[in-house]
């Protein structure tokens, strides 16, 4: 049990960063597009996909605090079924947002012609 919580423990800090980041990238990006004329839902298209990854990411602490943030004896937690479906409900709501971000994402690009 403690292999799987260190693997599990590992994912969430590994899914937490790649969304913040993201979500950091995005929202600087969005600033440079903001009074774009020819795209001018561009910049707040990628502001909100920016917030999805940023919520994202802090549901990944929410995650980890359901076990216990820190405390050495977190994996011993991970074996309480309601423990886990919380984290389940959780990894659930973080699909959700990275669903939301993807369709922010898809108007802000433009089609290329061909």
């Amino acid at each position: 049990m403690r292999r799987k919580h260190d693997l599990h423990h590992a994912l969430v800090g590994n899914h937490a960063e790649a969304r913040c980041y993201t979500g950091d990238c995005l929202l600087g990006m969005a600033d440079k597009y903001m009074d774009d004329r020819d795209a001018p839902l561009r910049g707040p298209l990628l502001k909100q996909a920016g917030a999805m990854f940023a919520a994202e990411h802090d549901l990944m602490w929410d995650v980890w605090g359901v076990l216990g943030v820190g405390s050495p004896d977190a994996w011993k937690e991970f074996r309480d079924p309601q423990k886990r479906a919380r984290i389940s409900d959780l990894l659930e709501d973080a699909r959700r947002l990275d669903r939301l971000a993807l369709r922010y994402l898809e108007k802000a690009i433009p089609e290329k012609k061909a």
